[in-house]
């Protein structure tokens, strides 16, 4: 595999080997698949596979192999620093969204579907995943291979950790059958790989029963500290199922709040989420302005779609993306968000940038396991930075002030998660 990427290949040539049908030339789609998330990178490859069967992606990938041309997968290349980018070939992995069964707690789809795509099918069978990421218009097999967290992973781990078996498609074009007992080390390589270890063909998932009803709270706090402090008080019995602590520029200053959930059927009793009891006593001394609303599951799994649709008209959304993601060790987390946050001026996070907190618990995340910080609690600081549209200045400022992230994270035994810029 490996991706061969330049910064800017536009002008490059392509080569005249006989190839499979379901891989093109073609300039439109070479150049469809040039730019990804992050949109720092753009490198036009020689070829793109676009298999509608599993068949089809280990033609592709055997002829790759055969011809030693670097290639990479590519799911909704929803990736930062070229990962989904290749000079040689990219295999678009979209089409192979088929629901090949499901069952009373399991799903087997193929990689290419989206989690929302995944989450209408299992609702129509009263079930749901038990992680989905902000964005659920993501493929299943691209967040499988960079281990996928949310705001309920502190319970569930990742969505990785939701994988019962997989079929996967080798370097080499082999396709493998893999699980956590059979062939366990290819397995875990390939979950929270980005790719480099195997190409995710299928998988079988486990669900849960789909919730009813979500009730959501969502609280101001009063800076970085009280948003680390409200949620570890919350890691007890009164912990809701859904928790995230977020942190926007508003107004030319930062907000910190907190965005909880409880999922319910429609006949649960009053709670402090709902406000039909008081909040918690650790929780009311940090909140500030409170808001409650109610949903279905389908509407919280959807829940930034408005904020899509706004980024899109401004042209936000296809603007650079910098991203940074770090796991910090829950003795150091209140000092290392202050300091990364206390650091951090609103222009280098950007007018639709995002900066997410929250806790997770390492036992957790066991498949795929990233590198993580020693402890049983572990905290993810990832900064979704967005650059104004067309300022290169400002999206080579945020990308260096990624090192400044990266440094305090490691001083205080942190690690990277790879969702970020290289």
């Amino acid at each position: 595999m490996g991706n061969g990427a330049r910064r800017d290949n536009d002008t490059r040539g392509t080569t005249t080997m006989a190839a499979p049908s379901c891989v093109s030339t073609d300039a439109v789609a070479r150049h469809a698949v040039a730019r990804d998330w992050g949109g720092q990178v753009r490198v036009v490859p020689d070829y793109v596979a676009r298999p509608r069967t599993e068949a089809e992606a280990q033609e592709a990938v055997t002829w790759a192999a055969e011809h030693d041309l670097p290639w990479v997968p590519r799911g909704q290349g929803h990736s930062c620093g070229g990962r989904a980018q290749s000079a040689g070939m990219v295999v678009d992995l979209s089409g192979l969204d088929t629901v090949h069964d499901i069952g009373p707690d399991f799903v087997t789809v193929g990689a290419g579907i989206t989690w929302s795509q995944l989450l209408d099918v299992a609702a129509e069978h009263g079930l749901a995943p038990p992680v989905i990421t902000d964005h659920p218009h993501l493929s299943v097999g691209g967040t499988l291979s960079l281990g996928g967290v949310g705001g309920t992973s502190y319970r569930h781990g990742a969505q990785a950790d939701s994988v019962v078996r997989m079929l996967v498609l080798t370097p080499e074009g082999r396709v493998v059958r893999c699980g956590p007992r059979l062939r366990s080390e290819l397995f875990t390589s390939v979950l929270g790989g980005s790719g480099t270890a195997g190409l995710i063909l299928r998988a079988t998932l486990r669900l849960v029963p789909a919730p009813g009803l979500v009730r959501r709270i969502r609280l101001t706090v009063d800076g970085a500290r009280a948003l680390v402090e409200a949620q570890r008080n919350l890691l007890g019995d009164e912990k809701p199922d859904h928790m995230q602590g977020q942190v926007r520029v508003v107004d030319g200053d930062w907000r910190h709040r907190l965005d909880l959930a409880e999922f319910v059927d429609a006949t649960a009793g009053p709670s402090w989420v709902s406000g039909g009891r008081p909040l918690p006593a650790e929780l009311a001394s940090h909140a500030g302005e409170v808001e409650r609303t109610r949903h279905t599951h389908r509407e919280f799994v959807h829940r930034g779609a408005e904020d899509e649709a706004r980024l899109r008209e401004a042209g936000h959304w296809d603007a650079p993306h910098p991203w940074a993601a770090v796991f910090l060790p829950d003795a150091h987390a209140e000092e290392a968000v202050e300091d990364i946050l206390g650091g951090l001026a609103p222009r280098l996070l950007g007018e639709a940038g995002l900066v997410l907190v929250y806790p997770l618990r390492s036992i957790m995340l066991r498949a795929g396991r990233p590198a993580l910080p020693q402890g049983a609690v572990v905290w993810l600081c990832a900064l979704l930075r967005s650059a104004p549209p067309g300022d290169a200045v400002a999206a080579r400022e945020m990308e260096a002030d990624n090192d400044r992230v990266h440094r305090i994270a490691e001083a205080v035994g942190g690690t990277r998660y790879r969702i970020g810029a290289r």
